[in-house]
Formats: C-alpha cells, structure tokens, sequence
C-alpha cells in the first residue's frame, strides 16, 4: 500500500520516476488492461473541519487475462460535481505510485492522505489510473463513482441531561421512595446525551446540582452549589450513538441548613470544560423532588437467657433497636449498662459488654426491604462475683438524624446473683460387706448443698476399683442429681452385681461439680470396702469305710453345700493326707477334684479314690476348698488299719468334755477323743447310730454342733448356730 500528499510538485515527481521506470524496462510483451475502484468506505472521515485532513482509498487491478509488469501513477482528482468522465477538468490534488502487477487479476491497494478545502460545502473526489506500455483499453482506466466530502464548521460535542432519576437502594433505581433523613444519602442518576457535531472523548464530567424550586438561565433565579461531584468518562459518547448513562453520589446538606424536615429541589448539569458548543444548553429539565424527615430510635427492654445465674456466671442479653420515626436512620451504637436500680442512667451506671454497631433502620414512612426497620443485637456478659439483685439495660446512641435522644434507653431487666452451692458426696457402708460373687447388692450414697445457693442439676457417678487409684475408666453407673436447695440433701442409690472373682473391692462416689461451686474438693467421697468371698462351706469329709485292711481301696468323698444367695462357680476341691487331724502347708497334696456349680443352699461332692496304707495304724485324710489350707473351708476325716485278728473291743467307751476337750475311756486307756477340739461345753452319745455329737464355742453366743464316729473319726459339721446352747441331747427313737 502506498500514500502520498496532495500537491503538485510531488505528483510531478512521481509521474517523472514512474516514466523514467517504464523507459528503464522497456516494453512488455504481455497486454495490460487495468481497472480502478474506490475502496469501502473511500474517505475517512467523511465530514471534517476546513482544512482538515482526511484519507481517500482506491485499488488498481488488471483484469484475468493480462498483467502489468510496469510500474504507473494514480491520480486523485477533487470535482466540483459527482462526474468522473472528465479527468482533464478536474484539479489533481494528488497521486501515488502503483507497483508492476505480474499476476492476471492481480491487484494493488492504495491509500493517500489529502487536505481539505478551506471553504464549507460538499466536494468529490475519484480516481485515475495512468495507462501503461501497450496497454489497448483505457476507458475503464478512471472510477466510475465519486466519493463526497462535507467540509463544515468546526465539530465539538454538546452534552445535555435528558433525564434525571434517584434512588435509596443501588439495586432498585427509580423506586418510588423519595424520603432521606438530613444529612442522608441518596443517588442522583442522569442520562447524558451528545447533541454536538463530533464525539465527546473519555475525560472527566463535573455534575452540578441546586435545589432552587424554580430553574433558570438567570444566575438571580438558579444558584448552582460551589462544590461539584465529579466522575470520569471512560468511553467516548459518540453524537449519533446519543444516550449515555453517569451515576453521581449526591448527599443532602446536613445540619443546621436543612436540619428542618422539609420538600428540597434538585438539579443536574455537566461541565466537560472547553469542548462543548454550547455548555448553557442542559439544565432544561423538571426538578427532583426530595423530601427530608427524621429519625427516631428506641431501645425495647432485653430478654434474658437465664435471670437468675451464679457468681461470675454467663448469662446472655437480647436487645432489639426500632426507628420509630419517619426518616431513614444514621448508623448509630448500641451499649450495655449494669444499675444498682430499675432505672438505667448512663451518667452514673457502669458500661459492661461490647458495644455492637446498628446499622441504619427505615422509618415507618420509609419503608424499605434493603434497610430494616429493627435490629437485634445479642451480648454475653458476666455477671458479678457478689450475689444481689442487679439491672441491666442498653442505649443506642450516635445516630446524627435522630431528632429526639430522650428515649434511647431501655427499661431495665432484673437478673439475679445467687449465693454458691457447695456439694458434698458421701458413700455408705455394704450391709454385709461379704458377699458371693455375683451376689446381688444395693451401693448408697448421699449429696449434700452445704451452700448458701442453690445447686442446678448434675450427675453422681458411681466408681468400682481394685487397688484404690480410682480413674474415669473405674465408673460403673451414673445418676442425675436434681436441683438442691441450701443445706438440702437427696439420697441416691444403685443396683450392683458383685464380681464374679473373689477379692477385695473398693467403691466411692463423685459428684459433677456445678458452675460457681464455693469448694469443690469435698464432691468426691472416701472409698468403701466390699469382701467378694466363695460361699462354698465343706459340709462333711466321709471315707467308704472306716476300718481299712492294709493296702485296701477306698474312696474319700467331700460334701460342699453352698450357703449364699446366688449359683456358685465351678471350684477346685484339693485333698490332703495328714499326721494329725487338720490340714497345714506340711501337709501332703494327694490329688484335686472339682464340683460343678451348686445352686443357692445346694450342696454337691467331690471324691478322689485311694489305697489305705500298709501298716496298721490311724490316718488322717482332709480336703480344702481351693488353696484355702488351714482355714475355716478344710475338713479332716481319719480312718484305721486293722488286722482282723487284733481288732476288737472289750467294752463300750465312754465320752465326756473336760476343760473344753473331747476324752474318751476305752478298755482302760484315757485320751484324747477327738484331737484339736477347743472349747466344747456339752456331749451326747447316739450308740445305735454311732455316733457322738457334741456343741462348741466359735465367737460371742455363736458357736456350732460337730459330730463323729464312735471311735473319733468322719468329724463333720451339722449345724452353725448364733447363739451358744447349754447343753445338747440324742433322741435315738
């Protein structure tokens, strides 16, 4: 593409070059024929000032069946009329070179810059193309259009507001409400149009506004306010593109000047500066009317989560702040006060909380969704340490558009401090405090509020440990605790299955401490203790016979009866051989038998089979519970071996107690009826049944009746008694 300037000396100059080009390369072989169009749009601008410079486009082609392999000129003519038939007429006003064009239909665009004419009024313009070296058809060498050129006065643009609108709410503009408070803000929103003759560039507007009721051109009519608001362009405002829309923030003036509520007029103009045409020639528009009112806030008395709390305890205030006025309400604060009486007084009351911001409330005659007529507010406070009877209340203050402050508190409510309560957890002693395992029992405790204050609801929780470093993994069951008066007590209880292994046990209680407890070392209690013991009782050791040949079999049978209340576990039944009759840890371990389960008051046997010894003599055979050697839960039985030729008896014997020991006379020998016998004050002799029974002292008025074989062997239990017998008879019959 190439571009020249329009005037004659240099279209001299390119017509020379092109001359000198075409003599230089002599003639072509090829038939040219070339063709010339403006191009779309020709001009650009179209319209400009006297003397302005524009651009005109144009292309040279040759047609399909010929090239032009020479360099030539394009000559841009101006006419006075739309014709383009004759070049020669016309004033050239520039040209510009056009490249050899080798390629059949091959073309070249072209682009010069011209000036203007001086004077107004429309002008053509067309092209012409010179011809080249053999080239047989010229007519088509010209554009067959014109393109125009408007020259006219000086172009700037006139910028007028054609409508003007408000709003309170960016997201609902033009809504119906026109009421702001004094001082408040509202949006003034104006539709600027471009009635100039050229585009308004991107540059600052000045928005103007007045609130005179009346609007004119006189300065003794409209007085505009010094102090303009201000906003960029950012995009051209085109004259043929006219209606653009600019957004200002407008605020009313405050107080004294229109601290009246009352009806104001507003007005809009721009000022762009320097570039508009006529900058007197947009106020013409109907006023804006806004109407100012005011504020009003009142404080409803607060609501209380809890009125009545301990020392230093949390309780949380609800306060709801209303604009009961007309007007639109400034931001404003709401504050927390503590009284000693009803009435809140912020000069003399302590401030207590955190202030919380309100934001601005709708009046009653404003009403609007984005701005709310209430607001409410919520506040956790502490409340004193000393118990009494306290008020709180709150004040909203800060609003610059309330017009009456004397109502911003609120009543007062009443909360109260109690004294602390103070719990204390005891535990009771089992009754009894032995039992079998699984045996069912019942633990007691008590909680006491030895405090002044009253005790919410908690919990009392039950503990069970074995070794008495009681943790949270030793609680067992837990009950609610109901709310205690001052030196009130509650009775609480469970239901408890004891151990299923014998021990030793240990329990205590704690209750949950309760918020603002006077002492809290005393809610847990000292421990008790609880004995889980087999009920097992051996209630007889009986051998298959008495009177053994040396080396002769026998089976040794143990009776267990179970004395609790509950099935006893399988348990181990160890039998020992002894040098006298009870079982010590020098005794000898002659082998274990087990007895199943025994229902409560049940009895069951175990039994082990033996060889009597060799030797003619007296032995002794016991069994134990367990590994309980030498406790109440072993049993001793003896047998004798006899040859049969010695064994006989030359008169009954004769029994009797002496100093709490069983003797016995037999043939003419004194002794010892029944080894290890203490304490035994009363005998009786069943010679058919052959046996002897006697009573003995075990405690204070406690003691048991014991029997045995004519000859001191087999001793068994028959009974326990609670209190002690004088004396004990045999009814044979």
């Amino acid at each position: 593409m190439l571009s020249i300037l329009g005037n004659r000396k240099i279209i001299a100059s390119i017509l020379t070059m092109t001359f000198l080009i075409v003599g230089a390369q002599g003639v072509s072989y090829a038939v040219p024929d070339l063709t010339v169009t403006l191009g779309s749009p020709p001009l650009n601008p179209a319209t400009v000032d006297p003397g302005g410079e524009f651009t005109i486009s144009a292309t040279v082609s040759t047609t399909a069946t010929s090239t032009a392999s020479t360099v030539t000129a394009l000559i841009f003519y101006r006419s006075d009329d739309q014709s383009t038939t004759t070049p020669g007429n016309d004033e050239a006003v520039g040209a510009a070179v056009v490249p050899a064009i080798s390629t059949a239909g091959g073309s070249a665009d072209i682009t010069g810059h011209l000036t203007a004419p001086s004077n107004v009024g429309p002008y053509y313009y067309y092209a012409h193309v010179l011809p080249v070296l053999t080239e047989t058809d010229t007519t088509n060498n010209t554009s067959t259009t014109t393109a125009t050129l408007t020259v006219d006065v000086p172009h700037k643009p006139n910028l007028k507001v054609t409508a003007l609108n408000y709003y309170f709410n960016p997201n609902n503009p033009g809504g119906s409400l026109n009421t702001v408070v004094p001082g408040g803000n509202f949006t003034l929103q104006a539709t600027i149009e471009n009635r100039g003759n050229a585009p308004f560039l991107a540059g600052p507007l000045t928005f103007q506004y007045s609130h005179s009721p009346i609007l004119s051109r006189s300065s003794a009519v409209l007085s505009w306010e010094s102090t303009g608001y201000s906003t960029r362009i950012t995009s051209p405002i085109n004259y043929t593109t006219n209606d653009r829309t600019e957004t200002v923030f407008i605020t009313l003036p405050a107080p004294p000047a229109f601290s009246t509520p009352g009806t104001y007029y507003y007005h809009v103009r721009v000022t762009p500066g320097d570039d508009v045409s006529d900058p007197t020639d947009n106020p013409n528009l109907n006023p804006i009317l806004i109407t100012t009112a005011s504020a009003d806030l009142v404080v409803d008395t607060p609501t209380v989560d809890n009125s009545t709390v301990g020392p230093g305890e949390s309780f949380t205030l609800t306060t709801t702040v209303r604009n009961q006025g007309t007007g639109l309400s400034g931001a404003a604060t709401l504050r927390y006060y503590r009284s000693t009486d009803s009435t809140i007084d912020i000069t003399t009351d302590t401030e207590v909380g955190t202030a919380a911001t309100i934001v601005p409330l709708s009046g009653t005659t404003t009403f609007n969704p984005v701005q709310p007529n209430t607001s409410s507010q919520t506040v956790t406070l502490t409340a004193p340490t000393t118990p009494g009877t306290y008020y709180y209340g709150a004040y909203v203050s800060g609003s610059t558009t309330e017009i009456n402050i004397r109502n911003n508190d609120s009543p007062a409510v009443t909360i109260t401090v109690s004294a602390p309560p103070d719990l204390v957890a005891e535990v009771f002693e089992f009754r009894p405090d032995t039992v079998a395992p699984r045996e069912r029992l019942t633990l007691d405790a008590t909680v006491t509020n030895e405090g002044e204050g009253q005790s919410p609801r908690t919990t009392l929780r039950f503990y069970e440990s074995t070794d008495r470093r009681f943790s949270s993994t030793d609680e067992i069951d837990r009950v609610t605790v109901a709310v205690l008066a001052s030196n009130r007590s509650t009775n609480e209880s469970i239901r408890l299955i004891a151990p299923d292994t014998p021990g030793t046990y240990y329990y205590r209680v704690s209750v949950d401490e309760v918020a603002n407890e006077e002492a809290t070392s005393n809610n847990t209690s000292g421990y008790i203790v609880l004995f889980v013991e087999t009920p097992l009782t051996i209630e007889s050791v009986q051998p298959s016979t008495s009177t053994l040949s040396p080396g002769e079999r026998f089976t040794l049978t143990a009776t267990l009866r179970n004395d609790g209340t509950t099935t006893s576990a399988r348990t181990a039944v160890e039998f020992y051989s002894s040098d006298d009759n009870s079982i010590t840890s020098r005794d000898t371990s002659i082998g274990t038998d087990f007895v199943s389960a025994i229902t409560a008051r049940g009895t069951g046997q175990a039994s082990r089979t033996l060889n009597a010894p060799t030797s003619a003599g007296t032995y002794y055979y016991g069994v134990c519970i367990g590994d309980n050697i030498g406790s109440d839960v072993c049993m001793v039985t003896e047998i004798t071996v006899v040859d049969i030729s010695i064994a006989n008896f030359q008169r009954p014997p004769m029994y009797w107690v002496e100093a709490g020991t069983l003797q016995s006379l037999t043939d003419s020998e004194i002794e010892p009826f029944v080894s290890g016998v203490r304490n035994a004050n009363s005998i009786a002799v069943d010679m058919e049944g052959g046996k002897v029974y006697w009573t003995q002292q075990t405690g204070t008025n406690a003691g048991r009746v014991r029997r045995a074989n004519l000859d001191g062997t087999s001793v068994q239990l028959v009974r326990a008694l609670n209190n002690l017998p004088n004396g004990i008879a045999v009814d044979a019959s």
